[in-house]
C-alpha cells in the first residue's frame, strides 16, 4: 500500500492533488488501504482533495478497504490498472470488503467496508471496475461516473454480499462499459449480509451503460433457507443509454480455480440473459430512457415503475 491505515485510528488527507504510482514484480500493489478486521470501533480515512493512481503490478486496488473501516475521497479519483489480474479478485479500481482470509475471530464478516467519493471516478485498465465483497460492504459513487472494465472475468460492477450504488442522488454523468454483475459466491449461509444488491442510476443524455446486466441469484434466493438474494436495480431516464450486450466474458471464475474446487459447482451459473429487479424509466416520452437489445438472450425485467 503507497498509503495505509490500520486501526481504529481516523486520519485525514488535505491536499490539491495526490499521485500515487504503486509497482511491484510477485505481490500486490494498493494505492490507499484501509484495514481494520474484527474490530467494532469503525476507523475512517478522508482525503480532501483529488486522487490518481496508478497500478503497475499484476494485481492490486486503487482503493481497498476492509473490515470496519470506511474511506472518503472528497474530490476526484482516477484508478489506471496496468497490470494482468486474473479475475475480479487480484486488480480493481475500487475494492470494500469483510474480513475474509484473515481469521476467524469474533467479528469475522461482521463488518464491511466503506467506500464513498464524492468527486468524479474515472476507472479504467485490465482489472474489474467496483467490488463490493462481502459482510455487507458498501461503495457509492455520487458524482460523474467513467469507468472501462471489458476483460474477461473482470466486469465493471460487482457485488457479493454486498452494495453498490452509483449517483444515486441524479443528475451526474454516467459512462460505463463493462458488464454489471450481482454474484453468489457460494457464501450464502455463512455471510452476515444476506442482500447483494446493485443500484445504477442513469438519468442524463450523456450516460451510457454499454453491458449485460447478470444477475446470478435464482429468484428464490440461495443457501440453506434461501435467504440470499440478489437484485440489480436500474434507473434510465432523460435520454441515458443502455446498450444490453456483453463486453468482454462472463466465466467469472478460471479453469483452474474451477478444477481445483475453489468455487463449488453448483455457485457455478451460467449466464441467461440480463436481469433488472427494479426498473425506474421516465415519466414521459419526452423523458423515457433508451434499451437497445443488442444481447441475443432476453432481457428480463421483475418490476417496472
Amino acid at each position: 500500500n503507497a498509503i495505509y491505515q490500520s486501526g481504529n485510528n481516523s486520519i485525514t488527507i488535505t491536499a490539491d492533488k495526490l499521485l500515487i504510482n504503486t509497482f511491484s514484480n510477485a505481490d500486490k500493489a494498493n494505492g490507499i488501504g484501509a484495514d481494520n478486521t474484527f474490530n467494532p470501533t469503525k476507523q475512517t480515512m478522508t482525503v480532501n482533495g483529488d486522487v490518481d493512481i496508478n497500478i503497475n503490478s499484476s494485481s492490486g486496488a486503487g482503493i481497498k478497504t476492509r473490515g470496519n473501516a470506511e474511506t472518503i475521497i472528497n474530490g476526484d479519483l482516477t484508478v489506471n490498472t496496468n497490470g494482468k489480474p486474473y479475475n475480479y479478485y487480484s486488480g480493481q479500481g475500487i475494492y470494500a470488503s469483510t474480513d475474509y482470509g484473515v481469521g476467524t475471530g469474533k467479528y469475522e464478516r461482521d463488518f464491511g467496508g466503506v467506500v464513498v467519493v464524492n468527486g468524479a471516478t474515472n476507472i479504467s485498465g485490465n482489472g474489474a471496475g467496483v467490488v463490493a465483497n462481502g459482510g455487507g460492504s458498501v461503495i457509492s459513487l455520487n458524482g460523474d461516473v467513467n469507468i472501462t472494465a471489458v476483460a474477461n472475468r473482470n466486469p465493471a460492477l460487482i457485488a457479493e454480499s454486498a452494495t453498490i450504488n452509483v449517483n444515486q442522488n441524479g443528475d451526474k454523468k454516467v459512462n460505463i462499459s463493462g458488464n454489471i454483475v450481482a454474484n453468489t459466491h457460494g457464501e450464502a449461509d455463512t455471510e452476515a449480509e444476506k442482500n447483494t444488491i446493485v443500484n445504477l442510476n442513469m438519468d442524463t443524455k450523456e450516460s451510457t451503460l454499454t453491458g449485460v446486466a447478470f444477475n446470478a441469484f435464482p429468484l428464490e434466493g440461495v443457501g440453506t433457507n434461501h435467504e440470499a438474494k440478489g437484485y440489480i436495480n436500474l434507473g434510465l431516464s432523460n435520454g441515458a443509454t443502455w446498450n444490453n450486450e456483453q463486453k468482454g466474458g462472463l466465466q467469472l471464475y478460471s479453469d483452474y480455480e474451477i478444477s481445483n474446487g475453489w468455487y463449488p459447482e453448483n455457485t457455478i451459473v451460467d449466464f441467461a440473459g440480463s436481469h433488472i429487479s427494479t426498473f425506474k424509466g421516465g415519466t414521459s416520452a419526452e423523458t423515457a430512457g433508451n434499451i437497445f437489445q443488442k444481447d441475443s438472450k432476453d432481457l428480463t425485467i421483475d418490476n417496472y415503475s
